[in-house]
């Protein structure tokens, strides 16, 4: 099944986009879930990297070790919103795949395994679409 994704903020630096599932995006049902408050730190945290192209603190964003291209965005210090970087984009692009809030130190490897699948499909479709 071809990755389906829609991008929600295209600024000057950067795009943000998400995955989609037909009619479901985890990325939003998960955000419906949290408090006001850490949805709009999790939004202001995407603003700033799509203004700015990136995020300076690394503590905020950064890649997961021992994972193929998988990220995260950690707009409070629970919340973790897991993402690849889409290389087949004409412009810097992250496609957020779904967010977690954290119960334990470090990511789940079936967590990380999951994204690393979804970016596996991403750039699959790229490939096809160049051929």
């Amino acid at each position: 099944m071809p990755l389906d994704i829609e991008t929600i903020l295209d600024k000057s630096g950067a795009a943000v986009a998400v995955y989609r599932e037909g009619n479901s995006c985890p990325m939003r049902e998960f955000l419906s879930t949290v408090t006001d408050d850490e949805r709009k730190k999790a939004f202001k945290l995407l603003k700033r990297f799509a203004d700015f192209g990136e995020i300076q603190n690394v503590e905020q964003f950064k890649k997961v070790e021992g994972s193929d291209g998988v990220w995260e965005f950690k707009p409070t210090s629970m919340i973790r919103l897991l993402c690849f970087c889409a290389e087949n984009e004409p412009r810097k692009t992250v496609v957020l795949t779904f967010g977690l809030k954290k119960k334990r130190a470090g990511l789940r490897r079936e967590d990380i395994e999951r994204v690393e699948t979804l970016r596996s499909q991403y750039l699959q479709k790229g490939r096809e679409r160049d051929n």
